[in-house]
């Protein structure tokens, strides 16, 4: 992360400066930091064989990224969690795409709430995503302020078969690029 967020900076990895917002959000200190277009925004998720980072010039981001495994109490954690509307998208979906429809759901939620920077201070219930892997995957519904629904876009990020992501940013219209970074083998034979 020092290496990229280094690299869009221009400064040297080891001289950067984060700080963590009352809500534990980070954000880097630098004065320096500040591009022309404003300071440059991040935000990582990583789990099981996959980190996932966002980088933003002037516009707040979120990113999510959860491995496809069984979850066995998904429809507590859904009921527990979801908005009603999300709660009825889920139960129209077959058994064999509930799964990616649930892990779906989650990440776009995770990634508006990192985006938004208050993290679980935002009940997840006080707003509702699309969980259609086809549709387009915003924001559908915000309890508390209609107007983030055109503030705000969500995105799926293709990885594979393994891994379900999500990206939210605080912009309309925007395009995604997404490259994987492969690690190499440092060892010569």
């Amino acid at each position: 992360m020092r290496l990229l967020l280094g690299a869009y900076t221009g400064l040297a990895p080891e001289n950067l400066i984060f700080a963590v917002n009352e809500f534990g959000k980070p954000e880097l200190m630098n004065p320096e930091s500040l591009q022309p277009e404003g300071r440059v925004r991040f935000n990582l998720s990583h789990t099981e064989g996959l980190t996932l980072l966002g980088v933003c010039l002037s516009a707040d981001l979120g990113v999510d990224v959860e491995t496809v495994r069984p979850i066995s109490d998904l429809e507590l954690i859904a009921q527990s969690n979801f908005s009603e509307r999300e709660i009825a998208a889920l139960r129209a979906f077959g058994s064999s795409g509930k799964l990616r429809a649930f892990l779906r759901c989650w990440t776009r939620k995770e990634a508006f709430l990192k985006a938004h920077g208050k993290g679980l201070s935002i009940p997840l219930d006080s707003f509702a995503v699309s969980l259609s892997a086809e549709d387009a995957s915003g924001l559908l519904e915000c309890r508390w302020d209609a107007g983030e629904i055109t503030r705000w876009s969500l995105f799926s990020l293709d990885l594979g078969n393994e891994f379900i992501g999500a990206l939210a940013i605080q912009r309309g219209e925007w395009r995604v690029y997404m490259f994987e970074w492969e690690e190499r083998n440092k060892t010569r034979q």
